[in-house]
């Protein structure tokens, strides 16, 4: 079987994080949610966190004019991208990936926030707003941390990131827009085989998930290199003592569930004999 990148993208509680449940063997996930582990609850896998702490973080109020904005309170160096940085060459270097035939991030939208973090430190102006040399540095070093990951040995790699609903100012078009940093809407989906949107179509009587696997005006990121795939799957996990039987991981292990087809229609007189 190739090896398969996927993006999974959506709104918070629309079950993005919680899919890693459906693919089969060993887990490993690079934590950046705060919330990551309670969505995961009691499924095994390894993991590595690095989530600030608060003493990395500034709340301070600064405005776009210069010299305008509270003094910062905080004044601890953050290093949460440096220590990923050291734990995802240490963990190269001895193989570590070798044994793990799924490795998650999640997510995409929070990774981004602490190699900000960092570019602000090194550059003498955290605390402030980022200027345009900041966000070219972000864009260059999340590229490179997700090339990296897409040519580990792995299976599968999984990345989950959130998106916006917005408005193109040009054409007026509303879509979805992935929560990424300019070109990286552009490079992040060029390093990957399968983008999704998922999204919770729970009711009062029952809990649903559901993923579109094509295109459309409102998601019009979404491809897929699986074929056979209805416009929207269920990806509801109804066991969750036997997540492997459903989900985003049973559709790449074992393709769509296969359907009745829908009886012949009949045209024209039909002829009764006894």
């Amino acid at each position: 079987m190739p090896k398969r990148s996927i993006l999974a993208i959506g709104g918070p509680g629309s079950g993005k994080t919680t899919q890693l449940r459906t693919f089969p063997g060993r887990k490993f996930v690079y934590q950046f949610d705060p919330m990551t582990l309670a969505a995961l609850g009691d499924v095994e896998f390894e993991h590595a966190a690095f989530v600030p702490s608060a003493e990395e973080l500034d709340i301070s109020v600064k405005t776009l004019k210069t010299g305008v904005g509270d003094k910062s309170i905080r004044k601890l160096e953050p290093t949460a991208y440096l220590r990923f940085q050291d734990d995802l060459y240490e963990r190269l270097a001895r193989n570590f990936f070798d044994d793990f035939p799924v490795v998650m991030l999640d997510s995409l939208t929070t990774f981004q926030m602490i190699v900000m973090d960092r570019v602000m430190h090194l550059s003498g102006r955290l605390g402030k707003q980022p200027e345009q040399a900041d966000w070219s540095a972000q864009i260059a070093n999340v590229t490179s941390a997700i090339r990296i990951l897409s040519d580990l040995p792995c299976q599968y790699l999984y990345l989950t990131a959130h998106h916006q609903y917005t408005q193109d100012t040009t054409t007026k078009r509303l879509y979805n827009k992935p929560e990424m940093t300019g070109k990286l809407r552009l490079y992040i989906p060029s390093m990957v085989s399968d983008i999704f949107a998922l999204s919770c179509a729970s009711s009062a009587h029952e809990e649903k998930f559901i993923m579109q696997t094509r295109p459309s005006r409102e998601n019009p990121i979404v491809r897929t290199t699986m074929r056979g795939l209805e416009y929207e799957e269920d990806i509801t996990i109804l066991d969750w003592n036997k997540p492997t039987d459903y989900g985003l991981g049973r559709l790449f292990e074992k393709g769509p569930r296969t359907r009745p087809k829908a009886p012949p229609t009949l045209t024209g007189r039909a002829s009764l004999r006894s």
